[in-house]
């Protein structure tokens, strides 16, 4: 997979839910974490851990300029339902990761003199994280690393 550039990142949340998605603008930080539960099943005498794979969870992290006209996020944050979220990291709309999560405004605005006022935003997943590459890999075969804002698809068995 050829690296990309954050920068180029598209972030769309829908105002309610099951609703249309509507841009996220003005972000400058982004990313997705993918994490999966595992319970220890190791006995006395065993001289490896062994595991059981429990669930799977994914969240994610985002920062960006403030804008005081979208109310977009704070309609989420303070909203009581999930929204739907799509994120396109390329900016074109063949690669995209889309789900329902929970949006939740950590930091509603800051500032100082010396720089652009920011917002800062989470979501937390509500059931599973999908995916289209170019539509040819289903999401049951992939595993999700973020590294350094990029994503590296592996193909498991």
């Amino acid at each position: 997979m050829a690296a990309i550039h954050g920068k180029n990142a598209v972030i769309y949340i829908s105002l309610s839910a099951g609703g249309t998605g509507e841009l996220v603008g003005q972000q400058i930080e982004w990313s997705i974490d993918f994490n999966t539960q595992f319970t220890e099943r190791t006995k006395i005498a065993d001289s490896w851990k062994t595991f059981n794979k429990g669930l799977e969870e994914w969240y994610g992290g985002f920062k960006g300029n403030f804008n005081i006209i979208d109310t977009a996020l704070w309609d989420a944050s303070t909203g009581s339902t999930e929204r739907s979220f799509y994120l396109y990291p390329t900016g074109g709309f063949a690669d995209f990761y889309y789900g329902t999560c929970w949006i939740q405004l950590t930091k509603i605005v800051t500032g100082t003199m010396a720089t652009v006022a920011d917002t800062e935003w989470k979501m937390t997943g509500d059931g599973s994280l999908q995916t289209s590459h170019r539509g040819a890999l289903q999401q049951e075969n992939l595993s999700y690393i973020l590294q350094e804002n990029r994503f590296k698809i592996l193909v498991m068995p």
